[in-house]
């Protein structure tokens, strides 16, 4: 049964940790790179130096600084709500599940129109085992249903309105 619940959790936590961390790997790999300038403007020009080591020259609108909040915030977020649902199955400890559910839901806002999918399904794993997996209090199965409830039908909704527009601008219905 134990194990079981950790299979399923690592199910739902896996692909959206593989991912993030591969976004996370690109966007330090650019750092790194010499021939990525950041904080570019539309409309600045980048020049090429002649004796250079670059043969091109990548522009960036995103700043240094943003992109390590953005790593920090979200990209670490996401892993660590993984790592805390993952953890929560393998100790039995349906607050921890609930926490790491909460908090990829949390993720999903600002993901909604990428990889937001991929949280709230990850989220969903997670109550699941503490909901069906674990001795759960009271006030935990409160939690859970209201953050099933609140996540699932909000998500949802934005979704198929994405689909629909996307529908909409490709066939041009």
């Amino acid at each position: 049964m134990k194990y079981r619940n950790v299979i399923i959790a690592s199910l739902g936590a896996l692909p959206l940790t593989i991912l993030t961390v591969w976004f996370a790997s690109q966007t330090l790999r650019q750092f790194f790179d010499p021939c990525i300038r950041w904080g570019v403007q539309p409309e600045s020009t980048l020049e090429l130096a002649p004796n250079g080591q670059c043969r091109s020259i990548e522009g960036v609108g995103e700043t240094r600084s943003r992109a390590v909040t953005r790593l920090v915030v979200i990209h670490g977020g996401i892993v660590m709500a993984s790592l805390l649902g993952v953890l929560g199955a393998l100790w039995a400890r349906p607050s921890f599940l609930v926490g790491g559910a909460a908090l990829l839901l949390l993720e999903s806002i600002p993901l909604v129109f990428s990889f937001g999918w991929l949280n709230a399904l990850a989220s969903g794993f997670f109550l699941m085992v503490a909901r069906k997996g674990t001795p759960v209090s009271h006030s935990e199965a409160v939690v859970i249903r209201v953050i099933g409830s609140s996540g699932g039908s909000p998500l949802y909704s934005l979704y198929r309105r994405f689909c629909m527009e996307l529908c909409f601008r490709c066939c041009g219905w």
